[in-house]
């Protein structure tokens, strides 16, 4: 949130002729003052009120502080105001909105209002404070025809957004098209690292120089404004989405060549949303720009540099998105997602060896939300950076704390999930081990999970922060391994330390042959490139006896019970005793006498594997000996893995399981729970 000058923990005066920062700077019309009307807490209860809030409501001026705000409009307009309050919380700096007060005789009356966030010290010290729009809204267009309106802004000039104005004239545009109209909301990608590197007044010579280029860069009569810290919006009427995908790619290559900034040359590039309306009556602004805006962040999730289309989905998903991310923004800033720990334990001996950060959501309104759902809206919405950081961040000083607490062992390790967009992020590195310091927790026992995916999104950066990443001690586990690309070259040229087998694949292997041929190749493939690996979603002693019978390690799962809070584990768990994998030995799968129902080339294959040799290498062994298969074939890894199955089920007492057909994904997932 913007900071404000004032003092942080006294409110806002709110009389007739206070400006809060953040609002609009244009002079007021000509007999008009401008008007502060009220300021509130982030949740919407009234702290302070000036004389022509009491004159609108036609309640004494002493009788208003205190009171929600909400009981000074009209009902129509509460949900508006939640909004307002909603995206405040959520870090938004200062906005615009029209609503309907109610006066204490019953009438009503529509008023326009900017308002601002004021930052205090503290949570409790923050306020919104409202004004009167009237004559007090900044011109934000850039170029020949913002300098021809009265009050026009200097050249070169950096503005804050208006909001409001944007709404009004593309209102405007939208009644009187007569064909389609178009609007592309335009981000530079990066924009923070050229503030953080090049300083500030570099960033806003960059926006004045983008501002510029982009107003010659479309026709005389479309509109062009900055409509947040690092976006522009393009208005264009009587577009058709064909000719505003083109001029979308125009742009790119426009903000694309380097901008001369005092002696260098500063490169960025941008992503660029594009939505168009028909040329039909009662078409709202604000959802057009709503899906823009979804377009944009759709697109920037597939990598950036990139233009999208925003594609029609039904009404009420979209909304449901929209509204998700809003608060997903708020309850980020509140804090309010939080953290479960899960352990990963060895499986010989049951040792929690680490422990996996779960992020958890409990909405206000529609109870938890599944992670699935939560963190497909951040990346779509550009809030799994920031979703990320938070993770990260706790994970470190619950971490920390369990090992002081000698709840974990001091040689356990915290696992956290790292989305694509952070890979591309070069302060995370930094930032990383300044928290490792700040929190006392040693780089070497954190592991950050990735995914097959989210490599081949920008690569060479992502291949640059892993490998800054080892050089400080912090390991990397290739999550969901086997469900991606699967490049084997990754493996060979990335600092992986671990691979993560899919809950998919361990779900089926007691039912499934092929599903346990693919467990035993991963393993095989990690012993043979020098990784761990862990196996997800362990619910029953039959898996676990399969996957000891197959040399995998360490896994994770409701076997050993739901993920839990930190208040949970420091307040009556510990995890510092083994915790029981009640499964058979493995010891009990490698037969060491001869069995007379076996055949010799079996016999032959249970030696080799008692002697640590993998599937591949047994299935190698046993061709160059002549040895075939009970049916008389050439031996393979899978063929292996099945005998092996086999032998680990009639060792640990267990039912063999039929090949049978494959069950469909969605018949497998456990009924009411939760993903860990």
């Amino acid at each position: 949130m913007a900071r404000a000058q004032h003092p942080a923990d006294a409110p806002a005066a709110a009389d007739e002729d206070a400006a809060p920062p953040g609002t609009a700077t244009t002079a007021p019309g000509p007999g008009r003052a401008r008007a502060a009307l009220f300021s509130c807490s982030p949740s919407g209860t009234v702290l302070t009120a000036g004389t022509e809030l009491a004159r609108l409501t036609g309640r004494p001026l002493g009788a208003l502080s205190g009171v929600p705000a909400h009981e000074l409009f009209h009902p129509s307009s509460s949900d508006l105001l939640r909004y307002v309050l909603r995206t405040a919380r959520g870090g938004a700096a200062s906005g615009a909105a029209t609503f309907r007060l109610r006066h204490a005789d019953g009438s009503s009356t529509d008023l326009p209002t900017c308002w601002s966030v004021l930052a205090g010290a503290s949570p409790d010290a923050t306020q919104l404070v409202f004004v009167r729009a009237d004559g007090a809204v900044a011109d934000l267009t850039y170029g020949p025809r913002a300098r021809s309106r009265a009050g026009a802004l200097p050249d070169g000039a950096v503005h804050l957004p208006d909001r409001g104005r944007l709404l009004a004239g593309l209102t405007c545009a939208l009644d009187r098209a007569e064909h389609s109209t178009a609007v592309l909301v335009v981000d530079l990608d990066g924009f923070r690292m050229v503030n953080a590197s090049r300083g500030h007044d570099v960033g806003d010579q960059l926006l004045a120089g983008v501002g510029a280029r982009l107003r010659a860069g479309v026709s005389p009569d479309a509109t062009v404004a900055r409509c947040g810290d690092d976006e522009f919006l393009v208005v264009c009427e009587d577009t058709a989405e064909d000719q505003a995908h083109a001029l979308a790619h125009r742009l790119l290559d426009v903000v694309a060549e380097p901008f001369p900034v005092g002696d260098a040359a500063v490169t960025v590039t941008a992503s660029i949303g594009v939505a168009v309306a028909p040329a039909e009556p009662g078409v709202p602004a604000l959802e057009l720009l709503r899906h823009a805006d979804t377009a944009l962040h759709a697109g920037k999730s597939a990598g950036r540099g990139r233009v999208h289309v925003f594609e029609r989905t039904p009404d009420e998903d979209l909304e449901h998105r929209y509204e998700l991310a809003t608060d997903l923004r708020a309850a980020l800033a509140d804090e309010a997602v939080h953290l479960e720990y899960q352990p990963i334990v060895d499986l010989r001996s049951g040792a929690v060896v680490g422990l996996e950060a779960l992020a958890r959501w409990t909405h206000p309104a529609h109870g938890p939300v599944a992670p699935s759902s939560f963190v497909t809206v951040a990346e779509l919405s550009g809030l799994a950076p920031e979703l990320d950081r938070r993770v990260l961040r706790r994970a470190l000083v619950d971490a920390a704390r369990l090992r002081r607490e000698q709840v974990v062992p001091e040689d356990a390790y915290v696992a956290v999930n790292l989305s694509a967009a952070s890979l591309t992020d070069a302060t995370l590195l930094d930032d990383l081990v300044r928290w490792t310091e700040e929190t006392g927790l040693p780089p070497t026992r954190l592991v950050l999970e990735i995914t097959e995916t989210a490599i081949m999104q920008n690569t060479d950066v992502a291949v640059a922060l892993l490998r800054g990443l080892r050089d400080h001690g912090v390991r990397v586990a290739m999550d969901d391994f086997g469900t991606g690309y699967s490049s084997l070259a990754y493996l060979r040229d990335l600092p992986i330390s671990a691979l993560k087998i899919d809950r998919s694949f361990v779900a089926d292997i007691a039912g499934q042959r092929d599903a346990l041929a693919i467990v035993a190749w991963i393993v095989d493939l990690a012993r043979a490139v020098g990784v761990a690996v862990v196996a997800e979603g362990v619910e029953t002693t039959e898996q676990v006896a399969l996957l000891q019978g197959l040399g995998c390690v360490t896994a994770q799962g409701w076997l050993w019970g739901p993920a839990v809070p930190v208040s949970t584990l420091l307040g009556r768990r510990t995890w510092t005793r083994p915790l029981t994998t009640r499964a058979a030995p493995v010891a009990a799968t490698r037969t060491t006498g001869r069995d007379a129902g076996v055949s010799s080339s079996v016999q032959r294959l249970l030696e080799l594997h008692r002697n640590g040799a993998s599937a591949t290498t047994i299935a190698a062994t046993l061709n160059a000996e002549r040895l075939c298969t009970p049916t008389g074939v050439r031996w393979h890894g899978a063929g292996v893995a099945r005998v092996l199955a086999h032998q680990i089920r009639r060792c640990a007492g267990l039912p063999d399981a039929a090949a049978g057909p494959r069950r469909p994904a969605w018949r497998r997932e456990s009924a009411g729970r939760a993903p860990s």
